[in-house]
């Protein structure tokens, strides 16, 4: 990736948000929102796909259930 260049990055491990890469100095990012705001992050935090943020999404594991629930 460099300047200039489009990514995507994960909001909160559940929102996937365009990005526009703006600047980089010493291995971090500095990213432009939608918001109009920007912020800095580690390479491994962009994504270049849409669909590759979409499959680093956690899938929510089922709740505990006891026993006593099903009475």
């Amino acid at each position: 990736m460099k300047k200039g260049d489009k990514a995507y990055i994960l909001e909160s491990n559940r929102i996937i948000t365009p990005v526009t890469i703006i600047g980089i100095s010493g291995g971090l990012y500095t990213c432009s929102l939608p918001s109009g705001g920007a912020i800095r992050l580690k390479r491994s935090r962009l994504y270049e796909t849409e669909e590759e943020a979409q499959s680093h999404i956690p899938v929510e594991k089922p709740k505990y259930r006891s026993p006593y629930d099903y009475m």
